[in-house]
């Protein structure tokens, strides 16, 4: 009789971890992308993300990737800091939830907040060191090395306030007035 953990180890076995689940992840990710440009067709947009899942897992099932610039690798070691990541945001919701506490500044904070998020998975996905090969990207610890760092990064910051802070309708900065919208009134 096969117990459960006999049975995840048979999955492993067979390549969940390093077929299935990365192949499904990259589908995934790729898929959805291409339906929100809407760049193809439906199924030109499964074929493409088809393809490039496949080019990706192929290699590494094979042997073909060196193991340090193995994305099956560099995902399967990723993955679960990014999930802590994840449960430390959720625990944090759940408290600011049970508590009461309004967050109206979410709204103004949005874009700060998914920019913190993106830079947090990047310097996540390239400093993991998977497999001993060493970290992709050293962060300078002295405020003199930073700079390289920290200019393009303000610069790239400026460049991004300047396009999300765009101009309503009437050509005036600030939050559009809510007015008639086409099924009545807007609340």
């Amino acid at each position: 009789m096969a117990t459960f953990v006999t049975a995840l180890k048979q999955l492993e076995a067979m390549g969940l971890t390093d077929m299935l689940v990365p192949f499904v992840l990259i589908f995934a990710v790729v898929f959805a992308v291409l339906a929100n440009v809407k760049l193809f067709k439906r199924k030109i947009s499964i074929i493409v993300a088809l393809v490039v899942s496949l080019l990706t897992v192929i290699p590494h099932v094979t042997g073909s990737y060196s193991k340090c610039y193995d994305v099956v690798l560099i995902i399967n070691s990723a993955l679960p800091k990014m999930g802590m990541v994840l449960i430390g945001m959720l625990m944090f919701l759940l408290v600011v939830g049970v508590l009461g506490v309004k967050l109206d500044f979410f709204t103004k904070a949005l874009p700060f907040i998914v920019i913190a998020i993106a830079g947090i998975t990047v310097y996540n996905f390239l400093t993991s060191n998977f497999l001993g090969c060493g970290v992709i990207l050293t962060i300078p610890t002295s405020i003199i090395g930073l700079l390289p760092f920290l200019i393009p990064l303000l610069v790239l910051l400026a460049i991004i306030l300047f396009t999300i802070g765009g101009k309503d309708s009437k050509g005036k900065n600030g939050p559009k007035k809510p007015g008639k919208g086409p099924y009545g009134p807007e609340n």
